[in-house]
Parts: structure tokens; sequence; C-alpha cells
């Protein structure tokens, strides 16, 4: 079904994100659920799309809490988005890169 919805997307990465997002809905459980979450984020940076990189981006951080980018991106899109709730998780966010940044140096 996957290989279906992926082909019938082609090129177009909103179709593709789209086709994704389904797949994981219909299959909340797969294995390849970090790989998607993956390809989510990365389609979801380059359309600038500030819901779907905060979206995936967290479900990603569950798996790596210390990556920088994905932190740095959904800690940007956070503040894009607005409202205090949002400043406040965007703030969780930094400081969790702060720390990251301190071990690498």
């Amino acid at each position: 079904a996957l290989k279906r919805a992926l082909g019938e997307a082609g090129n177009s990465t909103p179709d593709l994100i789209r086709a994704i997002e389904a797949h994981m809905a219909k299959f909340p459980d797969s294995a390849k659920r970090p790989e998607f979450s993956k390809a989510l984020f990365q389609g979801a940076v380059e359309l600038n799309d500030h819901r779907r990189i905060v979206l995936h981006g967290e479900k990603m951080l569950e798996q790596n809490p210390q990556d920088p980018a994905v932190l740095e991106a959904v800690a940007r899109s956070l503040v894009k988005l607005g409202g205090a709730e949002n400043a406040r998780r965007a703030a969780k966010h930094g400081a969790m890169l702060e720390q990251v940044w301190r071990l690498t140096q």
C-alpha cells in the first residue's frame, strides 16, 4: 500500500508527506516509524511547514533527544508558530540544544 501511494505521489514533496502520514495513521506500530518520521521531518523542513517540523521533529527527539539539527529546527518553528505554550516548549528545546553544544565543546 505504501509503495503504491509513494509511486502515485511521484516527486511532489507535499504528496509524499501526505502518503507517508496516511500510512503511519494506518500502521502506527510500524517498525519503520523512525525512518518515516525522519522523512516527514526532512520534507517539512524543505517546505518550511512549521507545524509539521514540530510534529515530526518532536517524534524524532523521542528517539534521539540530543540531535542538534532537530532541536534547533523544532525550537525555531515553535517560535514562528507563536503562543505561550509554544514559547515554553521552544525554551525547553533551546536549553537542551545549549547542553548539547556545551558537551561538544
